[in-house]
């Protein structure tokens, strides 16, 4: 029976085992496929994949990519991976526990949530605190998700992908173009992390100083990508400045 979620597992086939980092402690409520951002697999194959109470053959998507903006693109490509009502991209160096994602699941569609994510672990490395679990709380309402583990909403996900192909590194879709959409488009209810549900992130963050194919950083690229969004909603008679929430979302640097 197929699910509402698809969750999508990027990998480097070359470099590691497929789901090192996924804890199977629970029976998936969610569609599960593989993304091995090398391109050394064949495209459309399935792995067997066994534990001591779990089988599962994942589809695998292979292509060789530079950063998390080429791999949003070849989803938004899949007709399959876009016809669930929520897809999540999770990193390679997320350290989860299905039951975790499973519960994330439940609550962010149960709110009708335009994007979720769940917390972060105080271990791990991060960039954003506001993305940091707080103990007793259920969800938290944010401005915006970030892009190491989002599950978006299917509308709010088509929506954005004309400007995957402006940002290589990824950096920028998640805190401009993700929550413009939604915001214009009126999707969903909200974007939050769902502090019930906690995962951890496992690797120092080393993408913002990499140099990628246009020749930008990735910070350039997200400064970029505001502008490219600024634009956006100026070609369709949007004024940002006079509407308090897209203003807000414009001050973020």
């Amino acid at each position: 029976m197929k699910s509402d979620v698809s969750v999508v597992v990027a990998w480097h086939a070359r470099k590691a085992k497929p789901l090192a980092n996924i804890i199977f402690d629970a029976e998936p409520c969610f569609d599960l496929s593989l993304f091995d951002y090398s391109g050394s697999m064949t495209e459309g194959q399935t792995m067997l994949l066994s534990g001591q109470q779990w089988t599962y053959s994942p589809r695998i998507h292979s292509f060789s990519t530079e950063g998390k903006g080429d791999i949003l693109r070849r989803i938004a490509d899949d007709s399959g991976a876009t016809s669930y009502d929520y897809i999540g991209i999770i990193d390679d160096d997320i350290l989860a526990r299905v039951s975790d994602l499973n519960k994330a699941i439940r609550i962010g569609t149960r709110e009708n949530l335009a994007s979720f994510q769940p917390s972060l672990a105080k271990c791990s490395y991060y960039s954003h605190s506001f993305t940091l679990q707080h103990p007793g709380s259920i969800l938290r309402r944010v401005a915006w998700t970030e892009i190491m583990m989002p599950f978006i909403k299917r509308d709010l996900f088509r929506g954005a992908r004309l400007f995957f192909e402006h940002s290589i590194s990824s950096w920028g879709l998640d805190c401009y173009a993700f929550p413009m959409i939604a915001l214009i488009n009126n999707i969903g209810t909200y974007h939050a992390v769902i502090d019930a549900s906690i995962a951890a992130h496992i690797r120092p963050i080393t993408s913002g100083n990499r140099v990628y194919r246009n020749g930008l950083t990735a910070h350039q690229e997200m400064t970029r990508l505001k502008t490219t969004c600024q634009a956006y909603l100026a070609n369709r008679g949007i004024d940002w400045k006079q509407d308090n929430q897209l203003r807000e979302l414009f001050q973020f640097e």
